[in-house]
């Protein structure tokens, strides 16, 4: 199976819409979706948010969750239209609220909301992560200059287990690729 295949099957409506009639979507702030509002990144005390809220009632509940509940009736905010209407003016409002706290302390608080809620890790702590080391997505290799550390293949099988081996050094394979004129010069 293709990563991008998978990955480029994700746009599905975006890419109907360019494909059929040549219309190419507009980039959002801290990748925010087109449409639904908030769904996108946030700022918050020590680092990002991703926070993905589709529905009326996930919306209510995030105002709940993030103690303002007056903004889950809010004829401004109420409904998802009304929340792309005035994007702009919800994205400031919700954006200084959750920078009043860590994003660790927001998911743990949304989450149990039933919201699609993340801290974003930086990558040093997503590769040094419990669920890193319980998937074994990190191998070592022996090289002759010492161990190497690598990122394993997403893809298993149950009835084997994935070899890796050394890189293959600077010019190790001359003679078995390059064609023999290009061999001796």
């Amino acid at each position: 199976m293709s990563l991008f295949d998978v990955m480029l099957s994700q746009l599905n409506y975006k890419a109907a819409a360019y494909l059929n009639g040549g219309e190419r979507p507009r980039r959002q702030h801290l990748g925010a979706h087109n449409f639904y509002v908030p769904a996108q990144l946030f700022e918050t005390d020590d680092g990002y948010l991703a926070l993905f809220v589709t529905t009326d009632g996930m919306w209510q509940r995030l105002c709940t969750g993030i103690d303002r509940p007056d903004w889950a009736d809010d004829p401004r905010f109420a409904t998802m239209h009304t929340r792309f209407d005035n994007r702009t003016e919800l994205l400031d409002l919700l954006g200084a609220r959750l920078k009043a706290a860590p994003a660790g302390e927001w998911e743990d608080r949304l989450r149990p909301l039933g919201l699609a809620v993340g801290a974003v890790e930086e990558l040093a702590d997503a590769l040094d992560g419990a669920l890193v080391r319980e998937r074994g997505m990190v191998v070592e290799i022996d090289t002759a200059e010492g161990p190497l550390r690598v990122l394993a293949s997403p893809i298993r099988f149950s009835d084997r287990e994935t070899e890796y081996r050394p890189p293959p050094r600077l010019h190790e394979h001359d003679d078995e690729v390059l064609p023999l004129e290009q061999q001796d010069a």
